[in-house]
């Protein structure tokens, strides 16, 4: 029963980030796009990631705890809704594409009154509990470290391109609020 539970969360994640990649800046007048290629190199590894883990949940012995998958589900559905929030505060501001719109502003509502980064955050989230759920380290490892690295250098990215675009209002947001962990980081 619990395997059926797990598919339906990994189902959902699945079409949650299909429908996020129909939200694209390409083609919406005055957008300016400095994406550097990370969309397209962070969905390949993203998916590889959870594939190589699922391979290791598969093939490897079971290290973790048999609630450890209980929690990593549970961290997964966070994780999206937390990504969900994120996209719906934004509102027509949220892009998959790094990119800032005409009229863009910074938003400061919702999670973003703690964190910059909430979606990203989100997408953590999901990928640690995937990792949880792969139970063993391996299948963790596979599932957690490239994509937040990857989160990473998108994260330098975008802030570059926000921080030269919204100029000052950008600045002043990024002394108030961490990245991606309220308080620490």
């Amino acid at each position: 029963m619990f395997f059926y539970i797990v598919f339906l969360v990994f189902l959902l994640w699945a079409l949650l980030e299909f429908r996020h990649a129909g939200m694209r800046a390409l083609g919406q007048p005055g957008a300016k796009i400095d994406d550097r290629r990370t969309l397209p190199i962070l969905f390949a590894v993203i998916i590889s990631s959870i594939f190589l883990g699922f391979a290791a949940w598969l093939i490897l012995p079971q290290e973790f705890p048999r609630g450890a998958a209980a929690i990593g589900a549970n961290l997964m559905l966070i994780g999206m809704a937390l990504r969900e929030w994120s996209v719906f505060t934004l509102g027509k501001f949220f892009t998959v594409d790094v990119a800032v719109q005409a009229e863009h502003r910074v938003i400061t509502s919702g999670p973003y009154r703690y964190i910059r980064h909430p979606a990203y955050s989100g997408v953590l989230l999901t990928m640690l509990g995937a990792g949880l759920i792969f139970g063993n380290w391996f299948g963790l490892a596979l599932a957690f470290l490239p994509g937040s690295a990857l989160l990473l250098w998108r994260i330098r990215v975008e802030e570059e391109v926000l921080e030269r675009e919204l100029d000052e209002p950008y600045r002043a947001y990024m002394l108030k609020t961490k990245r991606l962990i309220p308080f620490l980081y």
